[in-house]
């Protein structure tokens, strides 16, 4: 499914922009995007972030310390949906 190639790649994308963090911001990103692919865009919303580092990490603060500040979490969640938004446009 187009879908899971758009995982690979965008995965991929964003960690390499992200060195210290790379697995770990790997697998959140994986995380979300498997979150789309079987629920739908709206895991994709803003407001969905501390959701997702709830679940997957117990709070902002242990995501913090396994992916980087708050910033670059949010950075790297906007990039994909950018970058999927992008792909799927171009698909159409």
């Amino acid at each position: 499914m187009i879908i899971s190639f758009l995982i690979c790649s965008l995965v991929a994308y964003r960690a390499d922009r992200v060195q210290p963090e790379r697995n770990a911001m790997q697998a959140f990103l994986a995380y979300i995007l498997q979150a789309y692919e079987m629920q739908g865009i709206r895991e994709l919303a803003p407001s969905r972030i501390s959701d997702f580092l709830q679940i997957r990490y117990g709070g902002t603060n242990d995501a913090k310390r396994k992916l980087g500040s708050v910033g670059v979490i949010r950075g790297a969640f906007l990039d994909i949906q950018k970058h999927l938004f992008q792909q799927t446009g171009e698909n159409q």
